[in-house]
């Protein structure tokens, strides 16, 4: 029973530090500058509005931005839509951060 409530224990502290990707867009003179970042580190990438194919992150195959609505998806190979909201917004940065996607 003691094992049971270690493994159990081990198992919740991982599910709780998995770190969601998420992406800072600043401006860089009179174009946008967007970095990527993730567990498995940070990339630049397109993020200026619409979508894009193949943007920068190894197996990301797609990246769709909304300025407007504050939203965004994208796809990495082999895995379901994922979406980020902005967060925050100032007229020189924005911040997104992953969650469930309801669009």
């Amino acid at each position: 029973m003691r094992a049971l409530i270690s493994v159990i224990a081990v198992m919740a502290s991982l599910t709780t530090t998995s770190l969601a990707d998420s992406m800072i867009i600043e401006r860089c003179g009179n174009t946008q500058c967007a970095d990527w970042y993730s567990a498995y580190g940070a990339y630049n990438i397109v993020a200026t509005g619409g979508c894009h194919g193949n943007p920068g992150p190894p197996g990301m195959t797609s990246i769709c931005t909304d300025h407007a609505l504050g939203r965004a998806h994208f796809y990495f190979t082999n895995q379901a839509k994922r979406c980020l909201v902005r967060l925050e917004n100032t007229a020189t940065r924005s911040v997104w951060t992953e969650v469930t996607c309801t669009w």
